[in-house]
């Protein structure tokens, strides 16, 4: 325990320290005007793109900006792609979509065939595909972008299988399960779905739970539904957990006692291969997991609180950390048969 609050007080440290050097260097270097990256000067685009990227992190966007914006002018593909973060974040003051999109669009069509095995930028490309393919679901009015599907779906379909991104799976999977027009590529959905399961993804477990439990696609299974739905609230990242948990309780309460005796059952032997990976006490709950809701049934039972076991990556939620490894090698063929793809455990 005392490890890792030693940890986090380092790493707060950490943070402080950057910031205060970024600070430092954007005081100390000759600035011609308060506009772009390119009236800031740095030492160099590499100084910059790590000053920009600590106070990126701490969400420090008012200093992390200039140090970006002076990478991205100067070509760095991780000073476009952190900038199209910052611009994209609505929660933020610095929103803007149209910039945003306009980076993200532009890393698309510039990175669009890097090496999908061994380039380092391969899930940052990746997750700039899945951004574009959002926001052209929804439309970016400020860049006059409509919304289509259709091209939101070929955005997807190249991160899916070009650069074999599981976020892009999912999404293409929730594409072809929400829209008619789509309906034919149900079983591609299922088999993304059941695939990424396996691979331990939240979302994909709680969307393949909820169908099991709705019987939808697949044939009902009430009791693999509550195992899927509780392994997914285990893997959830803290800014994901609340829509999961949400899907949990649904099954939870319209479980029965024994269904949920038998899941629980189900959900030792499943964790093994299909939970995730445990981390120290004290790390487990993520970025979210200290505001985490308290839930009831209709009925006054209340909700099982359960931890989350993933292990952290990102400073910041949603965002590929630079350390991530690349995706391993799969098959992409999707499956004949509609149905969940976990082996029940043995003997039942």
């Amino acid at each position: 325990m005392l490890a890792a609050q030693w940890k986090s007080c380092v790493m707060r440290i950490s943070k402080l320290v950057a910031a205060v050097v970024l600070m430092l260097a954007v005081a100390s270097s000759p600035a011609r005007s308060a506009g772009t990256g390119a009236d800031v000067q740095f030492a160099s685009p590499r100084v910059a793109l790590e000053q920009g990227i600590g106070a990126y992190n701490s969400r420090n966007y008012e200093l992390a900006i200039p140090a970006l914006e002076f990478a991205a002018a100067k070509g760095s593909f991780f000073g476009q792609y952190f900038l199209a973060r910052i611009y994209s974040d609505t929660q933020s003051a610095h929103a803007d979509l149209a910039r945003a999109w306009k980076l993200l669009k532009g890393i698309t069509e510039r990175y669009a065939s890097v090496d999908p095995d061994f380039d380092r930028r391969r899930p940052f490309v990746a997750h700039a595909f899945v951004e574009v393919a959002r926001f052209l679901q929804t439309g970016v009015p400020e860049a006059g972008v409509r919304p289509n599907l259709e091209a939101a779906e070929t955005y997807l379909q190249h991160a899916a299988s070009y650069f074999r991104d599981d976020d892009a799976q999912f999404e293409l999977a929730k594409l072809y399960l929400s829209d008619e027009r789509f309906a034919n590529n149900a079983p591609t959905a299922l088999h993304w779905l059941s695939r990424l399961s396996k691979r331990r993804h939240s979302g994909a477990q709680a969307l393949l739970a909820d169908l099991l439990w709705r019987g939808r696609l697949v044939r009902r299974d009430e009791r693999h539904a509550l195992a899927l739905a509780t392994l997914a609230v285990e893997n959830a990242p803290g800014h994901e957990r609340l829509w999961i948990e949400e899907i949990y309780q649904t099954i939870f309460c319209g479980s029965g006692e024994v269904n949920r005796a038998e899941s629980a059952t189900t959900v030792l032997k499943w964790r093994r291969t299909y939970g995730a990976q445990v981390v120290p006490e004290g790390q487990a709950l993520g970025v979210l997991g200290q505001f985490r809701v308290s839930r009831s049934c209709a009925d006054g039972r209340r909700v099982p609180i359960i931890k989350s076991l993933r292990e952290p990556s990102g400073s910041v939620p949603g965002t590929p950390s630079l350390a991530d490894p690349q995706n391993s090698l799969s098959d992409q063929a999707p499956v004949k048969k509609p149905g969940f793809g976990l082996e029940p455990p043995a003997g039942r």
